[in-house]
């Protein structure tokens, strides 16, 4: 059973129709069905924290791109967590941080929610999936 409050359900468009692939992102992680949502296998191979904090997928008939947040922490100083990319299903998941995402760990105004961003809002969509969305709170 799928446990958690639920961010996003995408499916691989390429899939066979009766047995098409769904991913489900939810607060306790990422689950995937490979027989039409008969049954789900939650995995979190590659991602640093089971806990998600959004979720997003998109796919067109040449790829299936995935999109997971996980809670933002100060390891040796340095911000870990944040945007995770899989475009094998969920089966590995890479980082995907860039320097259009906001990686402050500072306050910058009296306003700011918290001293590290954190990431809540996800989006992608099915005719360019290798494009995502990212929108959180944090440091102003």
């Amino acid at each position: 059973p799928i446990a958690g409050r639920v961010f996003h359900v995408a499916v691989e468009r390429k899939s066979p129709a009766g047995q098409r692939v769904y991913f489900v992102g939810t607060s306790d992680g990422f689950y995937r069905s490979d027989d039409g949502a008969k049954t789900f296998t939650l995995t979190t191979q590659g991602l640093p924290s089971p806990a998600l904090t959004g979720f997003a997928g998109g796919s067109n008939d040449k790829q299936t791109v995935l999109y997971a947040a996980v809670p933002c922490e100060l390891k040796d100083g340095k911000l870990v967590g944040g945007m995770f990319r899989s475009k094998d299903k969920g089966e590995t998941w890479q980082r995907c941080m860039n320097a259009k995402i906001n990686q402050e760990t500072k306050k910058s105004s009296e306003w700011a929610a918290g001293e590290l961003p954190q990431y809540s809002w996800l989006a992608t969509c099915d005719k360019i999936p290798e494009r995502a969305y990212v929108f959180g709170s944090g440091t102003s």
